[in-house]
């Protein structure tokens, strides 16, 4: 061996080789038939034999677990990666889903607060027209009252009429009664009320 730390350094860069999954499968292949399946590459057989070389069929049979591990690894870390970008994507649609959300929602609070306004003002529209409706009716009735009273009162005013021609004679029957009258005791007026006049 020519330059054994260029050889050690190849041996430990080997694994990213495999992680990257640039071995190629034939010569995986080609090691589990040729070597791994032979009962003489065993690192407690080989050890006895060569530290380095127990050594070298350790890593060996290692990397070929590596391998198989990467194998299994690799399309779920494929899958994975494709998970999170579909994740990354779904977390901006819904991130922008939300945002159209909350601009709805605040267009139909506003909506909403805009419609209870209203509603108040129909009520307070409603309420108003009740009052009117009802000031309108009393005052409709007190027309009518009236109406039937102007018949009385023009009646009464005729009556008055004629009695305001006669009124100052009965005041002078009347003051002259009690004149004529003042002088006799109770019973005699009570019997000339009653009897004579």
């Amino acid at each position: 061996m020519k330059d054994p730390t260029a050889f050690m350094t190849a041996l430990l860069s080997f694994k990213e080789i495999v992680n990257a999954n640039e071995v190629p499968a034939a010569n995986v292949a080609y090691v589990k038939k040729e070597f791994l399946s032979d009962a003489g590459f065993d690192p407690t057989v080989v050890i006895n034999k060569s530290k380095a070389a127990a050594g070298l069929c350790s890593w060996v049979i290692n990397i070929v677990k590596f391998y198989d591990v990467i194998q299994e690894v690799g399309p779920l870390r494929k899958s994975l990666e494709e998970s999170k970008e579909q994740l990354e994507v779904a977390t901006i649609k819904l991130n922008e889903v939300q945002e159209v959300v909350a601009k709805l929602n605040a267009e139909l609070a506003k909506l909403n607060k805009e419609f209870q306004e209203a509603e108040t003002d129909k009520q307070n529209a409603i309420n108003e027209a009740d009052r009117c409706a009802r000031r309108l009716d009393l005052a409709q009735r007190l027309v009518k009252a009236l109406g039937s009273e102007n018949e009385r009162w023009a009646a009464s005013i005729v009556t008055l009429d004629e009695q305001i021609k006669v009124i100052v004679g009965d005041v002078l029957i009347s003051s002259a009664f009690v004149s004529y009258a003042g002088p006799f005791n109770k019973n005699f007026r009570e019997m000339m009320i009653r009897d004579e006049f």
